[in-house]
């Protein structure tokens, strides 16, 4: 019996014992972070919406710490994985009201994606270790080829970018951040900017996007001597294809050559009353139609002056006079950039007219037409590029195509 007693005390503190074991093991693996999410640079909506997830996470229970783990390009300049680990900070804490101590940041080295950044969202309790960052096999000098593929966009805008580049994103500058990493690490290497038309681009689009893209590379601080731009001939849509080669092996695409002549009209662009009241956006539409038919001396401009015209229930709508904006204190505001006055686009025209005469540029290549403004539009000019003995576009045609379409979607509108 006494035996027996002594067999039973053993087992039960080798119970007592594993089960303290147990515990502790229990206990210590509650001491390690874990991630909680994976992702890349996305839209502002979809990256936020990851971090309002992991913020919810780390407010309950409120003894944990986030730890926001970014790979990315090294530095701490705009699109860097610093520089965004420290954006998404400053969301969480600005945006979501989490206390500053309880969101560590750490910088993991480079991505394995030479052109984007990883970023994980870890969780863990008070006191644990950082996590562990993972190291990608990433070597930037070896990288060679296509490093971009994009849609060319040749419009003519009417805004002035400024500010530091954030705008309505968590990710600015990630892409041209870990492209300078890349050319910084093969200092040997050529930057191949390839251009390319669309069907319907208009002239010289290819270069201009091209040459628009060199420019960004030199306010960045690539020599220009690194740059190599290319016509790459025509696609169905206007692209730039970006690449980076070794100086000592050939151009990885052939040069089109001359730009071949356009067959049929294109249009330049359709610009309201209201934007080339801007002189500066007026000068940038005129100075394009210059280049076009300077460079293109198979072409003429037609310029379709569209008048706006008033509808009987604005004659008949009793009139106001303009409500005061005023601030906090009554006062009437005073706005330091008033929109500009529409500008008068009969007189406009009549002005390109003798500007281009002063350019050396004949009467002839210039045809001016009138027609009504198109619905829901305001007064506006088009302009299109016409090749010499091809028909000119036709004002009235694409007036009622215009109104033909508005009436469809009223009509789709308006069914049940």
């Amino acid at each position: 019996m006494k035996r027996i007693l002594t067999i039973s005390s053993v087992i039960l503190v080798a119970l007592v014992f594993s089960t303290a074991i147990s515990a502790q093991t229990r206990n210590k693996k509650k001491r390690v972070a874990e991630m909680f999410d994976e992702f890349g640079s996305l839209r502002y909506c979809d990256a936020t919406a990851h971090l309002d997830n992991f913020a919810i996470q780390i407010l309950s229970p409120t003894s944990q710490t986030g730890y926001v783990v970014v790979y990315g390009a090294p530095g701490e300049e705009p699109g860097s994985g610093s520089f965004i680990a420290q954006r998404l900070k400053n969301y969480l804490v600005n945006s979501r009201g989490i206390e500053e101590e309880k969101v560590a940041l750490v910088y993991a080295g480079r991505n394995d994606d030479p052109k984007d950044v990883r970023v994980q969202l870890w969780i863990g309790p008070n006191g644990a270790p950082a996590p562990e960052p993972k190291k990608f096999n990433a070597n930037p000098a070896s990288f060679k080829g296509i490093y971009e593929e994009s849609e060319g966009d040749d419009e003519i805008t009417n805004y002035t970018y400024e500010g530091d580049g954030e705008g309505e994103t968590l990710f600015p500058g990630v892409w041209l951040a870990n492209f300078l990493d890349v050319t910084r690490s093969q200092p040997g290497s050529l930057i191949y900017i390839v251009g390319y038309n669309g069907a319907s681009s208009v002239p010289g689009a290819w270069r201009r996007m091209a040459e628009g893209q060199a420019e960004i590379f030199k306010k960045s601080g690539i020599d220009a001597n690194r740059f190599k731009i290319i016509y790459g001939g025509e696609e169905e849509k206007p692209k730039v294809r970006i690449w980076i080669e070794p100086a000592t092996e050939p151009a990885p695409v052939k040069d089109a050559g001359l730009e071949p002549s356009l067959k049929l009209a294109v249009q330049l662009g359709d610009f309201g009353d209201l934007d080339l009241g801007e002189k500066a956006f007026e000068r940038k539409v005129f100075n394009r139609l210059v280049e076009t038919l300077r460079a293109f001396p198979t072409l003429r401009a037609c310029l379709i002056v569209r008048v706006e015209q008033p509808s009987p229930k604005e004659d008949e709508a009793e009139e106001f006079p303009p409500v005061q904006q005023l601030d906090a204190e009554g006062n009437p505001l005073e706005y330091p950039n008033p929109d500009p006055e529409p500008a008068n686009l009969l007189k406009l025209v009549e002005s390109w007219k003798s500007e281009l005469a002063k350019q050396n540029i004949r009467e002839d290549r210039l045809v001016i037409l009138f027609s009504k403004a198109l619905p829901d539009y305001s007064a506006s000019v088009e302009t299109w590029l016409v090749p010499i003995g091809q028909p000119l576009p036709d004002p009235e045609k694409i007036l009622k195509e215009a109104e033909e379409k508005v009436e469809g979607l009223q009509v789709k509108s308006s069914k049940p």
